[in-house]
């Protein structure tokens, strides 16, 4: 029996190599992407001017926020102007925006002329670039782990010239990758020496726990990779690697609390997320999802609390359904977990959540491509989902995009926008179907302990 789609079995050991002990031309071929990577979003960066009603005008506020106020006083004014709904985490990449733009244009740091600086949007975005080529070195070095230099090469070009990524960093100037960045590292860190029943080291397990306490105190929605995590260190660490993990993410959370410790503003930001979840509490929030589908979008705007099966809200339905999503990929890496297995199993998650949870915006899709992009540096024939999801994504951030939608992009169009919006939710509906149906037969054939031949994977060079 053929091996599902979505799930990869890397070669028989990872290896761990450092880019720059091969040959010198690669240093210069991962230098060299990184430059190109770097000039293509500086020069979106530099060059677009972000409209009065881009998510830039509310970083701008918080920006100045926490470089003003102080960071323990993020959470206790008003949304959105003195109240930020993000985690301290990506606050900090705010606050040294805010610090860059206090040094060099405006040490008054006057609000109007704040709102109106182009040099501060630059600076907001430079701080999503510094993170985005971040996590494209790592998705390098984490995918080296188990597959070529060239494979994992191509992965990282991959994702550095996503264009959905790039939309997303150099014209939204979203701060995605500071969350992704973790997640990531969190699973690589799971995944170490992921081989047969090799045990996972304390130290291992404990950078874990550490990174995904980050990526959820960067954004919440890490959150929904903790039973994945969870279940890994368990299943690989025992209690030992769990006891591990949880120290080191409970020291993690109380170095990023200190300030507010400090300040006594600590119940402020534990009613964070209570704030986060009452921010635009709608089926969805733009996102091209299952919801986007079943509830005409945008035209009705429907709040998730409104009954959807009887007496279940789209909320409650939408819970089970992540949890759904979360429990398949869970138990497909537990019987298995290999690189390979790892790093598709926190993909789908990743993407579960986006399809299925309400309240979900355009960009949260995100944290998909650096996990799927080292999944299918190991098993090549996840590169078609890979390459139709980036699509996907890109049309949903600019379907919605307030300066590009309505002059923009409706003229190139056959159809309206409301047909296109809907057409791109059928396509990552069926999607998420065909992932969902595949990796459901994978998971039943391996609890089977069903012999069947490894997956297509890229050999490693000597």
């Amino acid at each position: 029996m053929t091996t599902a789609v979505g799930v990869g079995r890397p070669p028989d050991a990872p290896r761990a190599r450092m880019v720059s002990g091969g040959r010198p031309g690669r240093v210069a071929a991962v230098v060299l992407a990184l430059l190109a990577a770097a000039g293509l979003n500086g020069w979106i960066i530099v060059a677009s001017p972000a409209g009065p009603l881009a998510d830039l005008t509310h970083y701008k506020h918080w920006a100045r926020l926490v470089t003003v106020e102080g960071m323990h006083a993020a959470y206790g004014g008003t949304y959105p102007e003195t109240y930020a709904i993000y985690p301290p985490v990506t606050l900090l990449t705010f606050r040294a925006a805010g610090a860059m733009y206090q040094q060099w244009v405006d040490p008054t740091f006057d609000l109007d002329r704040a709102l109106a600086s182009h040099a501060l949007s630059v600076f907001i975005r430079l701080q999503a670039l510094l993170f985005h080529l971040l996590v494209g070195l790592a998705v390098l070095v984490v995918a080296r782990q188990a597959v070529s230099f060239r494979a994992a090469y191509v992965a990282m070009l991959v994702y550095l010239f996503n264009p959905g990524v790039v939309f997303d960093v150099a014209q939204w100037g979203q701060p995605d990758p500071v969350f992704g960045l973790f997640v990531l590292l969190a699973l690589a860190a799971a995944a170490w020496g992921a081989s047969g029943d090799a045990r996972l080291s304390p130290r291992a397990a404990a950078l874990a726990g550490a990174c995904i306490v980050l990526a959820a105190l960067a954004k919440p929605q890490a959150w929904v990779f903790l039973p994945l995590l969870g279940g890994l260190v368990w299943r690989r660490g025992g209690l030992r690697g769990v006891g591990a993990a949880a120290v080191a993410g409970g020291a993690a959370a109380l170095v990023v609390a200190f300030p507010y410790l400090r300040h006594g503003t600590l119940r402020e930001l534990i009613g964070l997320p209570r704030a986060i979840s009452s921010v635009m509490p709608v089926v969805t929030a733009n996102a091209h999802d299952v919801w986007w589908l079943l509830s005409d979008g945008a035209l009705r705007w429907p709040l998730d609390q409104e009954p959807f099966l009887g007496p279940l809200s789209y909320r409650l339905v939408a819970m089970g359904l992540v949890g759904a999503c979360a429990l398949l990929a869970l138990a497909r890496a537990l019987r298995e977990p290999t690189f390979g297995t790892i790093f598709t199993a926190g993909a789908y998650t990743g993407f579960g959540f986006f399809m299925t949870m309400t309240q979900v915006h355009e960009n949260h899709m995100y944290v998909v491509f650096p996990l799927l992009a080292v999944a299918a540096a190991i098993d090549r024939r996840l590169w078609p989902l890979y390459g139709v999801l980036a699509l996907t994504w890109c049309a949903n951030m600019l379907l919605h995009d307030f300066d590009l939608a309505e002059p923009v992009v409706a003229p190139l169009l056959p159809w309206s926008l409301e047909q296109a919006r809907w057409a791109n939710s059928l396509v990552n509906t069926l999607a998420l179907a065909g992932w969902t149906a595949w990796l459901a037969a994978d998971t039943l054939q391996v609890w089977r302990d069903r012999p069947r031949p490894a997956p297509a994977a890229a050999a490693s060079e000597a």
